[in-house]
């Protein structure tokens, strides 16, 4: 889930940090993506730590990471993360964050992009270089949050902004259905759910909007995923060989099942690994 909760104020009216908390928990995810949290330093939300009080509203682990004082990003998430990793991005008049957090199977990431062309142009080399980072564990990547790129201004022409051109030419994978508005109090489509997996061990199984214009004005996203491979041990084992044979086909543990010479071969319908892809047939 990805969800900017605008300083739990609500969309027309004021401070409501039980009704956000609400919305959450209703939705029932392993890992939900905040945008907008205040903590203890913020007057407008009457110094609450709101990441804590969520937390113990949704029963789940919390993590606040600021941006200016009294003002940043969290994440929720049902598992205690293994580590945590701030990562800095292209400022416009503010700082901006991703916060990345390493479970068993992925690595789950919440971030807030800036408003102005060059925050997006520049923060995307910035998100790829942090995926890549993660390649070597072989967990997929799954980053969700508020992007502020929807193709509405002059520097952003067509369905797809400047960032998210670069993110979806760089390898990255949009589970958002792109469109469907986010921005309640318009038409843009700026907050998305994406991966990046070279492997290929994401599937998206559905995707929503949640259709609450009163909590915040943004719209709670949701993801329904299946992430990884039921033998990471052995999909890390194939990732590390390169696939410097190409058409090689590997089953999911890693084993090879048939060299680059199978045109006569006929596999058993599954999943295999093929050219460093996970293959359906």
């Amino acid at each position: 889930m990805s969800y900017n909760v605008r300083h739990c104020a609500g969309n027309h009216d004021g401070l409501n940090l039980p009704r956000t908390a609400s919305v959450i928990s209703a939705q029932n995810a392993d890992v939900v993506a905040l945008q907008e949290v205040d903590s203890v330093f913020s007057s407008r939300s009457d110094y609450k730590y709101q990441i804590k009080e969520l937390s113990e509203a949704t029963g789940m682990y919390g993590i606040f990471c600021s941006a200016l004082t009294g003002y940043g990003i969290g994440m929720l998430s049902k598992e205690l993360p293994l580590s945590v990793k701030v990562v800095s991005l292209t400022a416009d008049g503010e700082p901006r964050r991703m916060l990345m957090a390493e479970f068993n199977d992925y690595v789950f990431a919440s971030l807030h992009v800036g408003l102005s062309a060059n925050a997006r142009r520049g923060s995307g080399p910035i998100i790829k270089a942090a995926a890549e980072s993660w390649v070597e564990t072989g967990k997929p990547l799954i980053i969700a949050g508020d992007f502020n790129d929807d193709g509405t201004d002059d520097e952003m022409q067509g369905a797809r902004g400047v960032l998210t051109e670069y993110l979806q030419s760089n390898g990255f994978t949009y589970h958002s259905d792109m469109t469907t508005p986010t921005w309640s109090d318009g038409i843009y489509i700026i907050d998305h759910i994406i991966s990046y997996d070279p492997i290929g061990g994401v599937e998206k199984v559905s995707y929503e909007v949640v259709n609450d214009k009163v909590t915040s004005d943004h719209m709670p996203i949701i993801g329904d995923l299946i992430v990884g491979f039921d033998n990471p041990d052995g999909i890390k084992s194939i990732q590390n060989s390169k696939f410097k044979i190409q058409n090689d086909v590997y089953d999911l543990s890693g084993r090879l099942i048939v060299n680059s010479d199978w045109s006569n071969v006929k596999l058993p319908n599954g999943i295999y690994i093929f050219n460093g892809k996970k293959m359906k047939k």
